[in-house]
């Protein structure tokens, strides 16, 4: 990282820091020491946060980027009545809405292929620590700003295991969790990828012959498919890259259609996240690969900026109209990118906010040996 890169990061840091130290309220404080200890730090940002460029998939960054930005905008503009009436947002969050979490769903199954290295029950364990430890550290950040009392903190906590409810806007993680955890149940019984596909779309379409009372099971029937999508398409990617001119153009069309079409249902909600997904994911394919690395730098953090931005957003609401929207959506998605920054500094918060826990690693001596 050059001089001049350092300097502008931390000086963006620390005014962000001090803003939010200068609100003076207790759980400031929670938000504004990172950003101070970020500022003050002399040492440089640790070489193992991430993966170089060239080790990551580009487009699955860059995907991950634009998907958590539409989540931002979303939330954004349901948190002000003002926004709420502005011409157009109700069309937009509803867009928005069809496919950015399906999107995420695919890229999770994706770039996740622990489960044949691993084998299901090392796979599940790991699935815990990168995506429960984080999404309770959230939880238990987000609760004094949502004014839980004390007394009920626990019982919520519990409820969070099974009920994505009361997990504020942390939901994804846990629905995430259960999603990897049924796909190596299905391992288990299986190798076969038409019983994944078979289950995945059984499970997909369960809505309609039975209407289930519990949020999880509801959001996991609409975000499984995809999971096992992006987990099938990544063991197939050589074979499948011939059909991603047909995707991209069938996705760009089909897309509007549905938005359009008013319609509802589980068979609606798999197919238009599909075409949202297959048409962003050949919008980014045709753009500059420099903004492509920008866009990938920035979706390698979304995770961090997934919690961050629900902590951040009541501090950071300025303006009015579409401008303000607009403003308000940047300046949480940049201070939620300074505060991944911030996490990614220390171990221990890379791992409970973050997800990254140290990857272990063989004896060398005991490896010679064997």
């Amino acid at each position: 990282m050059s001089l001049a890169t350092r300097l502008l990061e931390r000086l963006v840091v620390f005014s962000l820091g001090w803003w939010v130290l200068s609100e003076g309220e207790a759980s400031s404080w929670v938000f504004g020491i990172p950003f101070a200890l970020l500022a003050s730090s002399s040492e440089h940002a640790p070489q193992h946060v991430c993966r170089p460029a060239a080790a990551r998939n580009l487009l699955i960054d860059a995907l991950r980027f634009v998907a958590i930005a539409m989540v931002v905008l979303t939330h954004v503009l349901n948190l002000r009545w003002e926004f709420k009436e502005l011409p157009l947002a109700a069309e937009t969050v509803r867009a928005m809405m069809a496919f950015n979490m399906p999107l995420f769903a695919f890229v999770s199954g994706y770039v996740n292929r622990g489960l044949e290295r691993d084998g299901p029950w090392r796979f599940v364990r790991s699935k815990a620590l990168a995506l429960l430890v984080p999404y309770y550290a959230w939880i238990i950040v987000e609760m004094p700003l949502r004014r839980v009392a004390l007394a009920d903190a626990p019982e919520r906590l519990l409820r969070a295991a099974f009920d994505p409810k009361a997990a504020f806007q942390m939901w994804f993680l846990l629905v995430l969790f259960y999603a990897f955890a049924l796909l190596a149940l299905s391992r288990l019984v299986s190798r076969s990828e038409w019983w994944f596909g078979g289950v995945a779309l059984a499970v997909g379409l369960l809505p309609l012959v039975w209407e289930p009372d519990s949020n999880l099971i509801v959001r996991l029937c609409w975000l499984y498919p995809f999971v096992v999508g992006g987990y099938l398409v990544a063991r197939h990617r050589e074979s499948c890259r011939r059909f991603d001119d047909v995707a991209a153009v069938v996705g760009l069309v089909a897309f509007p259609l549905l938005l359009a079409s008013g319609l509802d249902g589980a068979p609606y909600r798999l197919a238009i996240g599909a075409a949202g997904s297959a048409a962003l994911w050949a919008l980014l394919r045709w753009m500059p690969q420099a903004v492509l690395t920008r866009l990938a730098w920035a979706g390698a953090k979304s995770l961090g900026v997934y919690g961050g931005q629900m902590v951040l957003l009541p501090f950071l609401i300025v303006g009015a109209g579409w401008p303000g929207a607009f403003t308000s959506w940047a300046l949480v998605t940049a201070a939620a990118l300074a505060l991944t920054m911030a996490l990614e500094r220390f171990a221990v918060t890379r791992a409970i906010f973050l997800g990254q826990w140290p990857k272990p690693t063989r004896n060398r001596g005991a490896a010679a040996a064997a």
